[in-house]
């Protein structure tokens, strides 16, 4: 999986540093599921969106995914199985 793969479906490449790149999608200060930041190392991503409710530091998050994943057929179908909203 590319880079360029993940951009292509609208996540916002934000770094790659010791092998980790990290995606932004929507507004991950909103809560309710309107943002979710994409981690991938190797062959294994983990997806968290936003939650309902705010904390002091901001937004609630929770990790949908956190597995092996290794085509982007497959990260599209643990996106349509974890109901990504945005």
């Amino acid at each position: 999986m590319k880079k360029e793969d993940f951009e292509q479906r609208g996540w916002k490449f934000s770094y790659a540093f010791d092998n980790e790149m990290k995606f932004e999608k929507g507004d991950t200060w909103k809560d309710d599921g309107q943002g979710a930041t994409l981690y991938i190392t190797k062959n294994v991503i983990k997806i968290i969106t936003t939650d309902k409710g705010f904390n002091d530091d901001g937004s609630n998050y929770s990790i949908k995914f956190n597995g092996e994943c290794e085509t982007i057929e497959e990260f599209d179908m643990i996106c349509r199985m974890i109901k990504l909203k945005i």
